[in-house]
């Protein structure tokens, strides 16, 4: 199948909040969300290359995959968030709103890959081959588990 880098894959986020609207607990809102991304295609394995059986000091192209193989990241991943509010009203339509966010509920770690990041390494981490295999590269950490609390007054 030919699917492009970043695009025709499996993505998924979802969100959800309730404010109550009547009774003691007037104007409270809870909320969770998940955001749920597959495997990603970073790169193509058009450059792989293999020893060539003639001469093993060298290489030539991979006959087994070409510029529609891709290369996918090694994991999906999954980040989680949950909110809670208040709304207090006050006088003149005024209205004081405190918020709390916390990202990545579950404390998730790991990296993600940036799509189109890709480089050739040694086939099987063996520097004394002339093969190379097309790897995903750049990534960055996931930031860990964050609290945020907000507080708005509305005139």
């Amino acid at each position: 199948s030919q699917r492009r880098i970043s695009q025709d894959q499996p993505s998924v986020n979802f969100y959800n909040d309730y404010t109550v609207g009547s009774g003691k607990l007037k104007g409270l809102r809870l909320g969770a969300g998940v955001q749920y991304r597959g495997k990603q295609i970073v790169g193509y394995r058009a450059a792989d290359t293999i020893v060539n059986p003639a001469n093993p000091a060298t290489a030539i192209d991979n006959p087994n995959v070409d510029a529609y193989t891709p290369v996918f990241t090694p994991n999906s991943y999954h980040t989680v968030v949950a909110t809670l509010g208040y709304t207090l009203r006050l006088e003149n339509r005024r209205q004081l709103d405190f918020g709390l966010k916390v990202d990545n509920v579950l404390n998730s770690q790991g990296p993600l890959y940036a799509a189109g990041s890709s480089a050739l390494r040694p086939r099987a981490g063996n520097y004394s081959s002339p093969a190379r295999e097309t790897v995903a590269n750049g990534y960055m950490l996931k930031q860990p588990i964050s609290f945020k609390f907000t507080t708005t007054l509305k005139l």
